[in-house]
């Protein structure tokens, strides 16, 4: 297997597309006139909601095992920094001994760290990874509870490619931006009002998360906590009594997570990871207390908003 200290190499790619996109910041990237480097993990059929589909096929990660064990592709040693993955060079043998321990199926989840780019104009959002991550997650069991942990075994190198064989339809899962050290240059406010000014505004539709249906502009700005009040107030030039209209602005601010919608396909060849983000529905998050007094937080989804 190619031993290689991949830290540099991948620094110098991120910094050659900040340059790029600041040369094209009317187009893309809207969240940011840089690249935005973010870290996120994808779990699968963790989900309460039955409707939702979570998982990659089936043959995914059995094709993928037997890729490591029999050295056909190339992994990594991955030591996640606040900023960028740091690859380097890790036994081929450590890797094997892990893997040949513990089932397939216990590989619930993969971590990604890619970058985040939304083209304001084709109204598009862009996920490109960098490096993908399959999480292993394990039981151990201490004294009279069994708790769950995941362990990083490898890391696999992403490049760009076409990947064109399917592994995931409709994948939907959340990714909550409220964890500053995975998604702190990422503006939060702002990333909200690239989605939902149009919304507003009536230009764009969003979907209801549950039932797929079209909602009305009343109801997607009564999830944004716009409220609508009559007051009395006094006409300055005439001092006559009136009643006004006073309608509250959209609560940008507790927009802090989302939920994505995307197909993801696969290049056997690179063994690389391309996703397609098909719609994004913006969570409103709002803390609340149960009947026992204990606060918990609430989650609002406010719709699905289809990407072009």
């Amino acid at each position: 297997m190619k031993k290689i200290l991949f830290y540099f190499g991948l620094l110098g790619i991120v910094l050659a597309s900040c340059n790029q996109e600041k040369a094209n910041t009317s187009k893309k990237n809207a969240l940011l006139p840089e690249s935005i480097l973010v870290r996120s993990e994808v779990n699968f059929k963790d989900t309460d909601f039955e409707d939702w589909t979570k998982d990659v096929d089936k043959a995914f990660f059995s094709h993928l095992i037997t890729d490591v064990l029999n050295s056909d592709i190339e992994t990594y040693d991955a030591w996640l920094y606040p900023d960028l993955p740091y690859l380097s060079e890790i036994s081929e043998n450590d890797i094997k001994a892990s893997i040949a321990k513990i089932p397939e199926h216990n590989f619930k989840s993969l971590l990604f760290t890619e970058k985040w780019s939304f083209d304001k104009e084709a109204f598009r959002f862009e996920k490109e990874p960098l490096v993908w991550t399959p999480i292993l997650t394990y039981q151990v069991q201490l004294k009279d509870t069994v708790q769950e942990r995941k362990k990083v075994v490898f890391s696999i190198q992403n490049t760009p490619n076409k990947a064109e064989t399917k592994i995931a339809e409709d994948i939907i899962y959340e990714v909550d931006l409220s964890d500053n050290s995975n998604y702190k240059f990422l503006d939060l406010e702002k990333t909200a009002h690239l989605l939902l000014d149009s919304t507003l505004t009536g230009k764009r539709t969003i979907s209801d998360f549950f039932t797929g249906e079209p909602l009305e502009l009343a109801v997607i700005k009564r999830n944004l906590g716009m409220v609508s009040d009559t007051m009395e107030v006094e006409n300055l030039e005439t001092g006559e009594i009136e009643q006004k209209i006073i309608a509250s602005e959209p609560n940008f601010q507790a927009i802090r997570s989302y939920i994505f919608k995307e197909d993801w396909h696969f290049d056997n060849q690179t063994k690389s990871i391309r996703k397609e983000v098909k719609a994004i529905c913006p969570i409103l998050l709002s803390i609340d207390v149960d009947v026992d007094g204990i606060e918990f937080t609430r989650k609002k989804p406010i719709g699905f908003i289809k990407m072009n």
